[in-house]
């Protein structure tokens, strides 16, 4: 009776109060737990208060409860975007694979949070079915949250492999960027391919990436695209080559700080003190 009664008070103030009663309420009705979720999820499902909805899915995404799914992936659909934000993040938490689907259909949310939000759900389920539209949504441009594919790299690293080879541009660089981001030691020989990429942003991409991945076959390749007509290929070669610490690359970075464009000799100059760091001779 204790718990009704707080609950219904609580719930007052979550409906009609200002913000700050409305945090206060969210946060003790959270405490409160299961008895709170018929009431909460109640305010979700059929309060006009954009603010009320988004404090009762910020109450209920701290309950662990089976019950909430539903509720739950409902509101991916509010009107109000903290109140999709916070529902997907509620599904991520919960892990429940009922909400693969609707998550998918949250990367084409209007809001940019919302859709970051649907890919760190994804991510945090771990389902193979996200695997795709993961990597289309990336590399669409629609969101940059790589650390989502994190829990699906074994799915997701063939097919950003394969997209290496794509006819647009700035799928393959950022597939580029993805595998570096991962550290996907089997691109190592792919991404090499990259280097001679017909576009600046892939064979810039494929550097960085190549330097994130650290495996020693890429030296004398990355050495090869210090002399890249694109500044940024040359800046992010150099920046590769100080992460591979590897005493080839101690001549050529030398002669880059003659390089016309002041941010390639910078690169330069950080990657000579990391190889200096790490033993080298420079």
């Amino acid at each position: 009776m204790h718990d009704d009664l707080a609950v219904q008070l609580l719930i007052a103030d979550l409906s009609n109060g200002d913000l700050r009663a409305q945090a206060a309420a969210a946060e003790r009705l959270a405490q409160i737990g299961a008895p709170s979720v018929e009431a909460l999820v109640d305010v979700l499902a059929h309060s006009r208060r954009d603010t009320a909805r988004f404090h009762a899915v910020s109450a209920l995404g701290l309950i662990r409860d089976e019950r909430l799914v539903e509720p739950l992936i409902a509101a991916l659909k509010d009107r109000y975007a903290l109140t999709r934000k916070y529902a997907a993040s509620a599904l991520g938490r919960m892990g429940d694979t009922r909400a693969v689907e609707p998550l998918i259909a949250a990367l084409d949310d209007v809001d940019d949070e919302v859709r970051e939000a649907a890919a760190q759900a994804l991510g945090r389920i771990g389902s193979p079915q996200a695997a795709g539209p993961l990597v289309d949504a990336m590399l669409d441009g629609k969101l940059w949250y790589p650390e989502a594919l994190e829990e699906l790299r074994e799915a997701v690293i063939p097919l950003l492999v394969d997209t290496l080879r794509d006819f647009e541009v700035m799928r393959r660089s950022y597939a580029a960027m993805a595998l570096g981001t991962l550290k996907a030691a089997q691109a190592v020989e792919p991404l090499i391919t990259s280097l001679s990429d017909g576009e600046r942003d892939v064979r810039s991409s494929a550097s960085f990436a190549l330097g994130e991945i650290g495996d020693t076959r890429a030296v004398e390749p990355l050495l090869n695209a210090l002399h890249d007509a694109d500044r940024e290929t040359r800046f992010q070669a150099a920046a590769a080559l100080g992460k591979l610490g590897d005493q080839r690359a101690s001549v050529p970075l030398r002669a880059l700080l003659k390089d016309d464009q002041r941010e390639v000799r910078e690169s330069a100059r950080t990657a000579l003190r990391r190889l200096r760091s790490q033993g080298f001779s420079t």
